[in-house]
């Protein structure tokens, strides 16, 4: 070969990821390097330029469909951000590592973050930094982080994803607590929004998200004035001025605003942070400040639609430096809120319970409405209305004090009206709404009952549900056989509350002011929104399918409380609903499907099953980042600790939704008393391997004239002699057994605390059984004396302790350079990078044959014995070594070699 091609290089030559951009001149310069001379210009055909062409070509040819592996990054422009790229040679694109494709239920698809926020302009000549790719949110949420086939490894691009999140962590302490770019946000006053002006909101962008922005409907009208008017609506004019929106049609303008005001701590929260999604908008005011309360939370998710909604135009220029973390988190569960979640109302309020009222408290509720009459002659309806509030609180169900109240609540309403207390007003008619419609479920034949109703409706503006009450009153006085006279007056009303509702519009319609008109059509059009007087409910769209899928989780992961799942999971949202039953805020987060993916979907999953399974009712919840879940006859393992990585090996083992499992059960070392413990474990204390991303990149030494000493006829003569090239040859068969014999707990020197109330904090240990062949050793370095070997034992054991937490990269296959090729061939000049020691797993745990093993280039380890591969992990993560694993039917010796180097790994595990 005529140059060299450093892996930074190649990572731009063959990455065609929308993650990173790379420089066009670069790309140009090393295409060239796979491709023969195509100049114009005349070549001696017996020059040196034509003869190490031909030299070229034939180490293409040579090395044709064998993988290349390489890292890139960190670098000055992209920060801690790492990349894995997995090309052929010949092929100028970047694999597709498979990632997962095909999901076995829709439900897990939230698992993986796929939704890009953020477009570019469609000007090509613009370029704007994509503040989206650059910035890290969870290793573990992209697609094709873990590898689809074996369970605790990762692919080649989820190893550069591992290696950023890593840098993360180290250089920022960032962990599941990962604060976003803009601590620096200048809070500004916010106007605040009301439930009515909330749920019309959601209603206009749930019709609209399949809508281009500020164009749309069947006329295609410029809506860009109106989304101005609503925006500055939700956020305020101090907030639009600080995000500099020099129009309403400065979309980037309004972007950044939209960032300042996401990004405000104080006001709404970062979803990352919340434990469960659930704890911000179940309730509507939240106590002791735990979470925002729900019309807090829709506010957010509102705005952040807004936002997602300029992202999405690509006039944004690529969003701005404010786009955190927590913004981030935010779009991906409003996004989901907006499709997922559905306003289900009912004008059935909740009745108190009907009580036996004693003789004392009789005559104490008759006191109280002489006085409340009292009060009334006296003009002091407010007086009234409060002494009939005991009255109904001992005796909910007496009609007469609750006639009295309504008809109390209205005139104390219009008596704050005629002094111009507006907010006094609006309270008494908001009372007397809710007593209004209470006292029609307690006589729902009695039209009066419909008239208060009414009464109180017009009282607060809210002409339509005056209508709406009239037109009811009319219904309920024909049903109950009532006279003309009451019929008349009913209808006098309904004629008046129309002529209003055409009045209103017709005042509104007229404002020359088109900002100032479209908030007066808004106002009107709330008031369908106005659920005062009614419940509220949110319907999940996803139910059903959520339900489904957390049953699949348990099948597939051959849950031992299988039954008690199948029994208790369906139908479970319809019984919350209907108020007959109360769920743990994991399980609400997972039946509306409202879930963060990555690490955060992994935790939610598996507490949400615990909390479905009845025989674990004790176990709780994990306070762990990265748990583990010991049952009396298996355990359970996130796939990103130690455990996780070292048992997928395991026959049998599957990996899902970051778990992997059923796993063989454990020895912990504390004495129990009864049945075996079930309980959360956290092993996360085990420190993870770091990555050298500085390591010197390995290369091919085939260039020509390396040490400046051979022209080009001997140089083309070597390179193009068959008789020079061969394959390498891999690790021998290991016929030895390698057997899981048990695994052991022990509390950690930081567990200070009660395991019976926290996760058990501990550190791993694993007991190997090894049955060693007798045919010789895997490693290819025979018996000589096999009388002694006869005398060693057949089958010995060893303890391995997991001190560190690996990474485990398992690269593509590669494809062979011909039809009869088992593996791509390597020159003489090469042959030593391949000539390398192997040994077994067992081996390994030796200190003084580590001590050799450390001393090549890397260390190969056979990991063909029966399960061996378990033993090797266990082994790496004993010594604190990264691996490479080739897996049957993988890549070639060649390239898994070339692969280890290309990743700056220093071990090949080697299983076939």
């Amino acid at each position: 070969m005529t140059a060299q091609r450093d892996d930074t290089e190649n990572a731009y030559l063959h990455s065609d990821d929308d993650d990173e951009e790379f420089p066009s001149d670069e790309v140009a310069r090393i295409i060239s390097m796979f491709t023969s001379g195509d100049d114009d210009e005349d070549y001696d055909e017996n020059g040196p330029e034509m003869m190490l062409e031909e030299a070229q070509d034939y180490v293409w040819m040579k090395n044709k469909g064998a993988l290349h592996v390489s890292l890139y990054g960190p670098s000055e422009n992209n920060g801690t951000n790492v990349g894995g790229v997995v090309t052929y040679v010949g092929k100028v694109t970047r694999i597709e590592e498979g990632g997962a494709e095909g999901y076995l239920h829709p439900s897990f698809e939230s698992y993986h973050r796929t939704k890009k926020f953020i477009n570019f302009p469609a000007d090509a000549y613009i370029r704007h930094v994509n503040y989206e790719e650059k910035l890290y949110f969870d290793c573990e949420a992209d697609p094709e982080y873990h590898h689809p086939s074996h369970p605790g490894t990762l692919t080649v691009r989820g190893y550069g994803r591992d290696c950023w999140d890593y840098l993360e962590e180290r250089e920022h302490g960032l962990m599941i607590l990962r604060p976003g770019f803009a601590d620096d946000v200048v809070p500004t006053p916010l106007p605040g929004a009301s439930v009515k002006q909330l749920l019309r909101r959601v209603d206009d962008l749930k019709k609209r998200r399949a809508a281009k922005f500020g164009v749309y409907g069947e006329s295609g009208q410029d809506y860009f004035k109106e989304e101005d008017v609503d925006l500055r609506q939700l956020i305020g004019e101090e907030a639009m001025a600080g995000g500099v929106v020099s129009s309403a049609r400065d979309i980037h303008g309004s972007a950044v605003a939209l960032l300042n005001v996401l990004n405000r701590g104080d006001v709404f929260a970062d979803l990352r942070r919340s434990p469960c999604i659930a704890q911000e908008w179940n309730r509507e005011s939240p106590a002791d400040g735990d979470g925002l309360g729900m019309w807090t939370f829709i506010w957010q998710m509102v705005i952040t639609t807004e936002l997602a909604r300029r992202l999405a135009t690509g006039e944004a220029k690529g969003g701005s430096a404010r786009f955190s973390r927590q913004v981030l988190a935010s779009l991906i569960v409003a996004e989901r809120w907006m499709s997922n979640v559905e306003l289900r109302i009912t004008e059935e309020l909740a009745l108190p319970a009907a009580r036996e009222v004693s003789t004392e408290e009789r005559e104490q509720t008759e006191g109280l409405l002489a006085l409340a009459e009292e009060a009334m002659e006296d003009g002091e309806p407010e007086v009234a209305a409060q002494c009939l509030a005991v009255a109904t609180l001992l005796d909910p169900s007496n009609i007469i004090y609750r006639r009295a109240r309504c008809r109390a609540l209205i005139l104390a309403g219009e008596q704050a009206d005629e002094v111009g207390n507006k907010e006094g007003a609006t309270q008494f008619y908001s009372e007397g709404v809710v007593d209004a419609r209470r006292l029609t479920q307690y006589t729902p034949n009695d039209w009066k009952a419909w008239e208060f109703l009414a009464d109180a409706q017009l009282g607060r503006g809210a002409i339509k549900k005056c209508l709406q009450a009239w037109e009811q009153a009319l219904t309920t006085a024909e049903a109950a056989g009532e006279g003309d006279g009451a019929k008349k007056t009913i209808r006098e009303n309904i004629a008046a509350a129309r002529v209003g509702l055409v009045q209103e519009f017709l005042q509104v319609s007229e404002i020359a002011d088109p900002a100032e008109r479209h908030r007066g059509l808004n106002q009107i059009k709330e008031w369908d929104f106005d659920i005062l007087g009614t419940v509220a409910k949110w319907w999940s769209n996803v139910h059903t399918q959520q339900e489904e899928g957390l049953v699949k989780f348990a099948e597939s992961l051959r849950w031992p409380y299988i039954d008690e799942v199948r029994g208790y999971v369906p139908g479970i949202f319809e019984r919350t609903f209907a108020g007959q039953e109360t769920v743990a805020r994991s399980l609400h987060d997972w039946l509306y499907g409202l879930l963060l993916p990555g690490s955060w979907y992994a935790d939610s999953i598996m507490t949400t099953l615990v909390a479905c399974t009845a025989s674990l009712a004790g176990v709780g919840f994990s306070s762990s980042e990265n748990p583990g879940l010991v049952l009396p006859n298996v355990t359970y393992w996130r796939t990103t600790t130690v455990l996780g990585r070292m048992l997928g090996a395991l026959p049998g083992v599957q990996s899902v939704n970051g778990w992997v499992g059923p796993c063989p059960p454990v020895q912990i070392d504390l004495d129990f008393e009864g049945e075996p413990q079930m309980l959360w474990a956290d092993i996360g204390v085990i420190a993870r391997v770091p990555p050298k991303l500085h390591q010197v990149p390995f290369y091919d030494p085939v260039a020509f004239n390396e040490e400046g000493e051979e022209d080009a006829a001997t140089y083309v003569a070597c390179i193009t002699d068959p008789a020079n090239w061969a394959i390498p040859k891999p690790p021998d068969r290991d016929h030895s057994e390698y057997t899981l014999k048990t695994i052991l707990l022990n509390r950690s020197k930081e567990d200070e605390r009660s395991f019976e109330s926290e996760d058990l904090k501990c550190e791993a240990h694993l007991e190997f059984a090894v049955a060693k062949s007798r045919l010789g050793e895997a490693s290819g370095r025979h018996i000589v004396d096999q009388k002694i070997s006869s005398h060693e034992p057949q089958v010995q054991n060893y303890i391995v302790t997991l001190c560190t937490n690996p990474a485990f990269v398992v690269p593509p296959s590669c494809e062979p350079s011909g039809s009869d090729s088992p593996g791509h061939p390597v020159h003489a000049r090469e042959a030593g990078e391949y000539k390398l020691q192997t040994w077994r797993p067992d081996e390994l745990v030796n200190d003084d044959n580590f001590a050799k093993a450390e001393l090549g280039d890397i260390i190969v380890i056979n990991a063909t014995g029966i399960g061996a591969e378990t033993m090797a992990r266990a082994v790496c993560a004993f010594r604190g070594l990264n691996a490479v694993i080739r897996i049957p039917q993988g890549l070639c010796y060649k390239c898994a070699v070339k692969a280890t180097k290309g990743l700056k790994m220093g071990v090949l595990i080697w299983c076939s």
